[in-house]
């Protein structure tokens, strides 16, 4: 039966920002993905019309009194992407799409609250339905990423709550993040201890009891030494681990370094920003009118919606592959 799955990545720069919304807005080539099936994906939680998620984190950030006096650090986390999916496998009979993408929206709302998630997109273009969704960690005012996960047991305890909301779907936790209950560490050393003894040889025939002992202490010693090796694997997979880690940390400093002095020298081309804020008040205005006709017909506030949206993704692209045929031409 499939299991439930959820992935939590940290969101640290603007370009970080641009390269989600072209994976999830399917701007480019996708390789995993089917393009004759894209029409099957859905947005389940909308940007206002016009926006991207970097435009939308910083009007966010815009509207923050606290960030008039302070600037967000180098390294913060801007944001998560959140990464809900299910297994392979032949799914239950209670299972429903409509229900598992209701239950999965909740829990996201109800974990990160509901002003902070900002976007969330349903992929079916792919091996296995799953949805991506932007969240902005906002908490009394300011980016508090590590008021919601502070440390690994945060993020185990965040699988258990994701099973809360996806068990009536029929879907199995991920074991790992599970917990064993009433089972202290005592015990857990005496099954292991069990489970050493079941494998040991047994008395072979004639055998005396101290030639026995010495050949079972033997093996049991063998057995122990190997549990070892593996727990030394694992301490120096983490240390790999955490140096990866490092080296992915400075190679997006210098990625981001590298992205703001792009921009800069777009704002140096630009001259002035009062076009941008020229621009920046028409798009308020557009998204206030269609919010105003969607309560008085709200299936042509829709269709405008997604012709403006369809108009930029079309745009997007345009401009992709323009880049992509210089880049090829040199």
């Amino acid at each position: 039966m499939p299991k439930q799955i959820l992935r939590i990545e940290p969101i640290h720069s603007s370009q970080a920002f641009a390269s989600k919304w072209k994976h999830n807005m399917r701007l480019g080539d996708i390789p995993n993905a089917d393009s004759s099936k894209t029409w099957k994906n859905e947005q389940l939680i909308r940007l206002p019309v016009g926006e991207t998620y970097l435009t939308c984190f910083e009007r966010k950030i815009a509207s923050l009194p606290y960030y008039d006096t302070h600037k967000i650090r180098k390294n913060g986390i801007r944001g998560f992407e959140v990464f809900l999916s299910f297994g392979q496998g032949e799914l239950p009979p209670e299972f429903t799409l409509g229900q598992w993408k209701r239950n999965s929206i909740q829990f996201l709302r109800d974990v990160f609250g509901r002003e902070n998630v900002a976007a969330a997109t349903l992929h079916m273009d792919e091996r296995a339905p799953h949805i991506h969704a932007i969240v902005f960690p906002v908490m009394e005012g300011r980016l508090r990423a590590r008021a919601f996960l502070p440390d690994r047991q945060a993020m185990r305890d965040l699988h258990v709550k994701y099973h809360e909301y996806t068990r009536e779907c029929g879907l199995e936790p991920e074991s790992r993040y599970m917990h064993i209950e009433h089972n202290k560490v005592g015990r857990f050393y005496s099954n292991i201890n069990l489970a050493l003894e079941k494998q040991l040889p047994s008395p072979m025939e004639g055998e005396s009891l101290e030639a026995y002992a010495v050949r079972a202490d033997e093996c049991y010693k063998d057995q122990m030494l190997r549990s070892l090796g593996k727990e030394q694997r694992i301490r120096q997979l983490e240390k790999e681990k955490e140096a990866l880690e490092k080296a992915n940390r400075r190679m997006e400093e210098t990625i981001r370094k590298s992205y703001e002095a792009q921009i800069n020298r777009i704002l140096k081309e630009i001259g002035s920003v009062q076009n941008a804020r020229h621009a920046i008040h028409y798009r308020d205005c557009l998204q206030k009118a269609i919010e105003w006709k969607r309560e008085r017909n709200p299936e042509l506030a829709a269709s405008v919606e997604q012709m403006i949206t369809n108009v930029q993704q079309g745009y997007e692209k345009a401009v992709g592959e323009m880049e992509r045929q210089g880049t090829e031409g040199r």
